[in-house]
């Protein structure tokens, strides 16, 4: 009887845990920032800005999420696409929106040698900045943001109190894969963290902050030896304590999802590592939600077979399921918060099955230093710098290995 009280206090507990996740963030998303943030914002305040889009490969509707960046409904601003070389098949559609827009522009800037190439590429544009914005804004070339996505991510600045703002990516599943739907779960899960305060969370893909306060805060040099953008500048903003907002109406949508398992573990894999790496408080936080979150899912089959011999456990059994029952209701209600809701049936089910993956990969990352992406591998020190890189997609007797003392 006290081991089915104390099962029932927890599962009650996690229940209304992940319950009021979901309720927090539905109340930001739908009227918080409406009837709280908007309102202390100017509309008409407009600074000088300069968009930095990294791009590499095709990515899905690349063209048009490039071309609605540069027709953005702003008065003043420039745009620079970056690849690290010329060959990119980005390159061409890149070429085209530079003839046909005289505010953007392209620059090739060369492999990474001692950080990230996408942090690389941030580095290097900023390099030969123009002088006179007073915005710097970071996207993704795999998101494809509404005319007046810019006006809204930049409109908190009106408040002088504001350092930073950052939208978020509405991530809608481009294949019937369970793989396409685990991701499109944990990125929605992940927008949780963009308006709780504590964090002070940003997306690299749709980020703003004051030029003044980019030089105070050294990001530049903290890019140059690290492998992600948005969560070292989280770190930052936590050491000192800079304002963020989040801004729902600078949401992009994203049709870019992976279609295999192996590919998602590859890309949660980085996701975990990004925190075991620059914000270690929230890596090791995730431990104790997720195994007893795994536990209690798992815990209601097992104890429902075994109530079949010892009848005393179904009452242990039906405690569980409703555990899980709440989690999933949680999850579609995180996901019913988001426009691209339509594969909102499929939530339910794959989110509990998802999160037996997730639990093992943020276990995996627990004893790694390495990391893959876009074909780069990377290594890692202890503090998150880069010692190594390799590039994996060249032939093996012209791999470029670069070794950094740090």
């Amino acid at each position: 009887m006290e081991i089915t009280r104390i099962l029932l206090t927890f599962a009650i507990f996690m229940g209304i845990l992940y319950l009021y996740f979901a309720l927090s963030h539905i109340f930001y998303l739908k009227l918080y920032f409406k009837r709280f943030h908007l309102t202390k914002y100017s509309s008409i305040y407009t600074p000088t800005v300069h968009i930095y889009l990294p791009c590499k490969g095709l990515d899905e509707k690349l063209r048009e999420n490039l071309e609605a960046i540069a027709t953005q409904d702003y008065p003043v601003f420039n745009v620079t696409f970056v690849t690290d070389s010329d060959d990119d098949p980005a390159v061409d559609i890149i070429n085209e929106l530079v003839k046909k827009y005289s505010h953007t522009r392209h620059l090739i800037v060369g492999h990474a040698s001692n950080c990230s190439q996408k942090n690389h590429n941030h580095i290097k544009a900023i390099e030969i900045d123009l002088p006179e914005a007073e915005v710097l804004v970071f996207a993704d070339s795999d998101g494809l943001p509404h005319p007046d996505w810019l006006r809204n991510l930049v409109m908190p600045f009106s408040d002088h109190k504001v350092g930073v703002t950052t939208g978020f990516r509405d991530l809608a599943a481009t294949e019937i894969h369970p793989a396409a739907y685990w991701q499109t779960m944990t990125s929605a899960n992940m927008g949780i963290f963009m308006h709780a305060p504590l964090p002070r969370a940003v997306w690299g893909g749709a980020m703003a902050i004051r030029r003044n306060i980019f030089e105070k805060l050294g990001v530049k040099e903290f890019w140059s030896k690290t492998v992600v953008d948005d969560i070292t500048l989280m770190r930052l903003l936590i050491k000192h304590r800079i304002k963020r907002v989040f801004v729902p109406t600078a949401v992009v949508s994203s049709y870019g999802t992976v279609d295999t398992t192996r590919e998602f573990i590859d890309w949660f894999t980085r996701q975990v590592m990004y925190f075991k790496l620059y914000v270690k408080p929230l890596y090791y936080l995730g431990f104790f939600l997720v195994y007893p979150t795994v536990a209690l899912i798992l815990s209601a089959p097992i104890l429902l077979i075994l109530s079949v011999i010892f009848p005393s456990l179904l009452s242990i059994a039906f405690i569980s399921a409703l555990f899980s029952i709440s989690f999933m209701i949680a999850q579609l209600l995180i996901k019913w918060s988001y426009k691209n809701n339509n594969d909102l049936i499929f939530w339910g089910p794959f989110s509990l099955v998802g999160f037996f993956l997730i639990a093992w990969i943020w276990t995996k990352t627990l004893f790694r230093k390495k990391m893959i992406w876009r074909d780069i591998e990377y290594s890692l020190d202890k503090n998150g710098y880069v010692t190594a890189v390799q590039r994996l997609n060249e032939e093996s007797e012209n791999l470029k290995v670069i070794n950094q003392e740090v």
